[in-house]
């Protein structure tokens, strides 16, 4: 029984967790890939053909050849433009709203398992640790997946297109630059990278060290 019970306390791997994610997220595949291709849409309308049309009302405005027909040409690119920001606004708000029910039917579901599963232990398990320490673990659990999925779509979706972008347009145009810019891009995530895992440890035992901290004041005043 103490070899269970140590087993029990052992800490589940990363792989294990976000392998969990990941089988729960395949329940809903119409709207996980609905809120990359929403907010891809408008990431792409917004930081770089509204950006081209700026660039086309520069060139019409200062070019050599000034047209006859400036302010006609002039009118149509900004008709253009605000097509385009009503779409990627559009595009933004449908965005919203699908990573909203997708993060909702996840959580939901995420709570039931780790419920589930939590009564699957045996009685040392709960004997061995604090209720208040397991209840805070499966809160963080659960809202994990919420911070977790925040950054794959905020922090690495959106700057990857307007990066990818950037590549584009620089290779095109400025082939010296861009291959300066992607070598400077490749030494960030690479230290951006051994940072985050170094400081993974650290991570750890500061969950650890809250969960420990929730469950003695939740147990003392449960007592």
């Amino acid at each position: 029984m103490k070899n269970e019970s140590n087993k029990e306390r052992q800490h589940v791997p990363l792989k294990e967790i976000l392998k969990t994610y990941f089988t729960i997220a395949k329940r809903y595949p119409v709207s996980g890939i609905l809120i990359f291709a929403f907010y891809g849409c408008g990431t792409i309308l917004a930081d770089l053909v509204v950006k081209l049309y700026y660039r086309d009302i520069f060139d019409v405005i200062t070019g050599e050849n000034v047209p006859e027909n400036l302010r006609s040409e002039v009118l149509g690119i900004f008709t253009f433009i605000i097509i385009i920001i009503i779409i990627f606004n559009i595009c933004y708000r449908f965005g919203d709203l699908t990573i909203t029910f997708f993060q909702t039917k996840m959580i939901r579901d995420l709570t039931n398992t780790a419920l589930e599963n939590m009564q699957h232990h045996s009685y040392n398990f709960f004997v061995g640790n604090f209720t208040g320490s397991l209840v805070a673990k499966t809160r963080r659990y659960v809202r994990a997946f919420e911070t977790l999925h925040d950054k794959l779509v905020f922090d690495f979706w959106f700057p990857f297109l307007q990066i990818t972008g950037i590549f584009i347009v620089l290779f095109i145009t400025q082939p010296i630059l861009g291959i300066f810019f992607a070598t400077w891009m490749i030494f960030l995530l690479i230290g951006s990278y051994m940072f985050a895992k170094f400081r993974l440890k650290y991570d750890f035992k500061e969950a650890e060290t809250d969960s420990n901290v929730t469950g003695h004041l939740s147990d003392i005043l449960t007592n």
